[in-house]
C-alpha cells in the first residue's frame, strides 16, 4: 500500500512560469493595453483613424494583396458584380497606375523585384477568376496555417504552442501583415525565420542558402543577414555563400525573363525609374514614415520634429552614413563570432538587428521577422540550452505596441522607440563579456550536426 503524502504547505507551492511564458503574456497584455488605449483616445475625440490605432487606413485594406495585383491588369474590367465596393475601387481607379504612370512620377508596384511582380501577377489571374474576398481569407488561412506550423514544429511545450501562436498571431506586426495582405512580407518574414534556425542549429545547410537566395530575391537587404552562414565554420560557410550567390542569381535571372515576357516594354531602365519614383516619395518625401523602424527613420522623424525643412541631400547622405555604420558593425560582429566571444543567438539577433536598422525602410510587418527568437526559446539545440533570456526579452520588447502617442499622421512614438531599443540591444551584445563556448565532444558534435 502507498503511503499517504502530506499535503504541501502554502509556502511550498509555487507557480512555475518560464521565460518564453513571461514574454508572451507580456506581449499579449500590452497588446490589450494599446487596444484599451487606442479605444479611450476614440472615446475623447480622437476621431482621426490615424490617432487610434497602429494598423493602417480601413480603405486601404487588403492594399498590398489586391490593389497591388489588379493595378497590373491590361484588359477591360470583368463583371464586377459579385465585388464589394471595396474592391471594385481598388480596379476602377487604382492609385499604383501602371506602366505608363512611371514616367509622371506616380508610384507603381514595378519598383518591386522580379520575383514579386510574378507572385502580384499569379494573384491577379487568383482574383479574376475566384474574386478578391476569397483571396484574402485563403491568404489569412495561409499565414496562420504558417504560423501554427512553425509553433508546433520549435516549441516543445503543448501549452506554450498554443499560447505562442494566440500572441503572436494576435501581434501588431502579423496583424498589419493580415490587413495589409502585403505577400512579399510573408515570403520574407518565414523564409528568414527558417534561415535563422537552420543556421543557428547548424542544419540543412542547402536548405538554408536557398531561404536566404528566396527572401533576398523579395527583399534584397536581407542579403545583410548572410554572415550568419559562419555558423556552419568556415568551409561550409563557404559552401552555403556559394550555394546562395549561385540560387539567388538563378531565381534573379528567371524570374527577370519571366516578367519580361508578362510585361511588354517592362525591363531593368523600367525598374530603376520605378525605383527611383520610390525613393523620392518614401525615403526623401513623408511615404515611408510610418511603422518605419529602421536607424533612418528615427532620424529623419527627429529632422521632420526639430527642423523647418528637411534637404534631400542631407537625408540620403545620412542614409549612406548609417550604410556604412551598420556594415562596419556587421563585420565586428561577425569577427568576435568567429573568435568565439559571442554566443551563437547572440550573434544571430545582433545580426537581425542591424539588419533591421540598416534598411532604410522597415515597415512593422517585416517585423515578424522576430518570432525566431521568441518560438527558438521554446526548443532551442542542445548546444544553446538554456536559450538567452536577454534575446527573448529584447525581441518581445520590440514586438509589443508602441502607438501610444502619435507625432503627425500615422507616426507614432514606435519610430523612435523601437530603434533605440535594436541599438541598445547591439550595443549591449557587442561590449558584454561572454564566457567561452563549451567543447563539444566529438559524438555530441555529430548529434548536433545531424
Amino acid at each position: 500500500m502507498n503511503k499517504p503524502t502530506a499535503a504541501k504547505k502554502p509556502e511550498e507551492i509555487s507557480l512555475k512560469c518560464s521565460s518564453l511564458t513571461i514574454c508572451l503574456l507580456l506581449i499579449f497584455i500590452f497588446t490589450l493595453f494599446n487596444g484599451y488605449l487606442d479605444s479611450v483616445y476614440y472615446e475623447y475625440g480622437a476621431t482621426h483613424y490615424w490617432e487610434c490605432t497602429f494598423l493602417g487606413e480601413p480603405v486601404d485594406l487588403h492594399g498590398d494583396l489586391v490593389k497591388s495585383s489588379v493595378s497590373l491588369a491590361s484588359t477591360p474590367p470583368p463583371d464586377l458584380s459579385n465585388w464589394s465596393p471595396h474592391y471594385k475601387e481598388f480596379y476602377l481607379h487604382n492609385a499604383y497606375g501602371n506602366m505608363a504612370d512611371i514616367p509622371t512620377g506616380k508610384v507603381t508596384v514595378f519598383s518591386v523585384t522580379p520575383l514579386v511582380l510574378l507572385l502580384l501577377a499569379g494573384l491577379l489571374k487568383c482574383i479574376l477568376i475566384l474574386g478578391p474576398g476569397t483571396i484574402s481569407a485563403e491568404f489569412y488561412l495561409m499565414n496562420l496555417t504558417i504560423l501554427g506550423a512553425l509553433c508546433w514544429q520549435f516549441i516543445d511545450s503543448l501549452r506554450d504552442r498554443i499560447l505562442a501562436f494566440v500572441v503572436l498571431a494576435l501581434s501588431y506586426p502579423f496583424s498589419i501583415i493580415l490587413t495589409r495582405g502585403n505577400i512579399g512580407a510573408t515570403v520574407t518574414a518565414f523564409t528568414l525565420i527558417l534561415y535563422i534556425y537552420l543556421t543557428c542549429n547548424k542544419r540543412h545547410l542547402v536548405l538554408s542558402a536557398l531561404c536566404l537566395a528566396v527572401a533576398c530575391n523579395v527583399r534584397p537587404n536581407a542579403i545583410l543577414l548572410a554572415p550568419l552562414f559562419l555558423c556552419f565554420g568556415l568551409r561550409r560557410s563557404l559552401i552555403g555563400t556559394v550555394l546562395f550567390v549561385t540560387s539567388g542569381a538563378a531565381i534573379a535571372g528567371v524570374t527577370y525573363v519571366v516578367a519580361t515576357h508578362l510585361f511588354p516594354g517592362y525591363s531593368h531602365q523600367v525598374f530603376l525609374r520605378a525605383l527611383e519614383n520610390y525613393t523620392r516619395l518614401y525615403v526623401i518625401e513623408h511615404y515611408g514614415n510610418g511603422n518605419n523602424n529602421s536607424a533612418y527613420g528615427m532620424i529623419k522623424i527627429l529632422e521632420c520634429l526639430f527642423l523647418t525643412g528637411l534637404n534631400p541631400f542631407i537625408l540620403l547622405a545620412t542614409n549612406q552614413i548609417i550604410s556604412g555604420i551598420g556594415a562596419i558593425l556587421i563585420g565586428l560582429t561577425s569577427y568576435k563570432y568567429w573568435r568565439g566571444h559571442l554566443p551563437i543567438y547572440h550573434f544571430a539577433f545582433a545580426i537581425t538587428c542591424i539588419y533591421i536598422l540598416a534598411s532604410t525602410i522597415f515597415a512593422t510587418y517585416h517585423l515578424t521577422i522576430l518570432f525566431i527568437f521568441v518560438l527558438a526559446a521554446g526548443c532551442p539545440g542542445p548546444e544553446n540550452r538554456p536559450f538567452p533570456n536577454f534575446v527573448l526579452f529584447m525581441s518581445a520588447l520590440v514586438l509589443i505596441p508602441k502607438s501610444y502617442f502619435f507625432f503627425y499622421p500615422s507616426v507614432s512614438c514606435e519610430v523612435i522607440l523601437n530603434p533605440l531599443i535594436l541599438l541598445f540591444s547591439v550595443g549591449w551584445i557587442l561590449f558584454s563579456n561572454y564566457p567561452p563556448p563549451v567543447e563539444v565532444q566529438a559524438g555530441d558534435q555529430n548529434a548536433v550536426e545531424a
